[in-house]
């Protein structure tokens, strides 16, 4: 896919629907923007690495280059199966919303999915497990605990999509662990940019009156 259609795609994926308000997001007047996703227009690269990281992509993603290949991407896989996970493409994740790049990593020890927002991270994932000593050691159960740990490390700091951030704040309400003041509340949260990430989510739900968490 070509720069202007990945710019497209990934705006529309982080919960940006209208150019309008992504352009302000990232300090670009709205015809500038316009030019570089319709007609063309090559950003420079300051304002091309503000893009990508409002976006929560890399520049390459952004840019269509990738090095990580078909045979990179079923390395990382098979390496997550053999240490007893389970990996599915294309599946609906939490908010009920099918993407085109969410792998739901399952692991089978512990009963516990995690949503994987890319074939990049499905790999980098595996790349930083396998620095571990535990996996030049083959020590099996021990490498399992540093895939499952790069995972939830992977699950507290990944930034949230604006849409991502909502959805999970809907599904605290319907499993009634806050009510719709508190849900308003969170909601207020978004629209102050205090909410990037799992961390910021459960900071916010202890700001909450009579949900701080006293390490009982």
């Amino acid at each position: 896919m070509s720069f202007q259609d990945n710019l497209k795609k990934y705006r529309e994926i982080a919960g940006y629907t209208q150019a309008k308000d992504f352009a302000e997001k990232i300090g670009v007047p709205y015809q500038t923007y316009m030019g570089y996703e319709n007609r063309g227009r090559e950003p420079k690269f300051d304002t091309l690495m503000k893009i990508a990281a409002a976006l929560h992509v890399s520049i390459d993603e952004l840019i269509g280059y990738t090095l990580n290949t078909p045979h990179d991407l079923k390395n990382a896989i098979d390496t997550f199966q053999q240490y007893g996970f389970t990996v599915q493409k294309d599946v609906k994740d939490y908010s009920g919303v099918t993407k085109e790049v969410v792998f739901q990593v399952t692991d089978s020890k512990y009963n516990n999915t995690i949503s994987v927002f890319s074939p990049g991270d499905l790999i980098k994932i595996i790349d930083k497990a396998t620095e571990n000593k535990y996996y030049r050691q083959r020590k099996a159960d021990l490498f399992h605990e540093t895939i499952a740990s790069e995972l939830t490390n992977y699950f507290n700091h990944r930034e949230w999509p604006k849409d991502e951030t909502i959805a999970a704040i809907e599904r605290m309400f319907q499993n009634k662990l806050i009510n719709e003041e508190e849900k308003a509340a969170l909601l207020q949260e978004i629209e102050k940019n205090k909410i990037h990430n799992n961390i910021d989510m459960f900071a916010a739900f202890c700001r909450l009156p009579g949900k701080a968490y006293d390490g009982e």
